[in-house]
């Protein structure tokens, strides 16, 4: 009886930790804007460029239209950091001074009518430094439907403040397309973006059965005598 019961124990153990796995695992490429390395403590993009798997959506200006920023990059002779909220790197999507509506989109594979959840932070800088007095702002896109502008008004002292948002919505179609906008008034040159995560949200009812019979409470298939 004990040994039965220490069985279901470690296989439960098991689905729960199968069903985490699954229900976490990133559908986006780079969220967290990483890849390529950077050789110095900024990397500029321009219109039609890649950035690890996200395509670059400019306005045609000459300069950057958006910036990844190493952890190690500051202004105000060393006073002002820009601190990532992950990994060594984020996304300014202000680009080289706030250019407008600039962003990155990606399109990932999905089922049709599978529920997602899209998760990501955005970066406001300390308002006590000129140029960056205004609040954050970002635009998502899903399938080119706006689902809201996300707006980071918080201060963290001589660096980047970071607030996390959540998006709930349902695939339309077996590709989705994800796009962030920079929706910062102007004046304002700091519009963070890092750590961005899709996820697909497992069925109730398949991931109940599938745990159960990973537990042996039901079997996968009739026994024979």
């Amino acid at each position: 009886m004990r040994q039965r019961h220490r069985r279901f124990l470690v296989l439960a153990g098991l689905a729960t930790t199968l069903f985490g796995t699954a229900a976490h695992a990133n559908l986006l490429v780079n969220g967290g804007f990483e890849d390529p390395p950077l050789a110095s403590v900024y990397a500029a993009y321009d219109h039609g460029q890649s950035i690890g798997g996200w395509l670059v959506l400019g306005t045609g200006q000459p300069t950057a239209a958006q910036l990844t920023l190493r952890a190690d990059y500051q202004e105000y002779a060393g006073t002002l950091s820009f601190s990532p909220h992950g990994g060594l790197v984020s996304l300014d999507m202000t680009g080289s001074g706030n250019l407008g509506a600039n962003g990155v989109t990606q399109t990932i594979a999905t089922t049709a009518g599978a529920a997602m959840a899209l998760s990501f932070w955005v970066g406001n800088q300390d308002a006590a430094f000129g140029g960056y007095m205004l609040p954050s702002a970002v635009e998502v896109f899903v399938d080119s439907v706006s689902v809201g502008v996300f707006s980071n008004a918080d201060n963290s002292n001589a660096d980047v403040n970071w607030k996390q948002f959540e998006v709930g919505f349902v695939a339309a179609t077996p590709s989705t397309t994800i796009a962030f906008v920079n929706a910062t008034p102007s004046g304002d040159n700091m519009a963070g973006l890092d750590d961005v995560v899709l996820t697909a949200i497992p069925e109730p009812t398949t991931a109940l059965l599938l745990g159960l019979a990973l537990a042996g409470l039901i079997p996968l298939h009739r026994r024979t005598r």
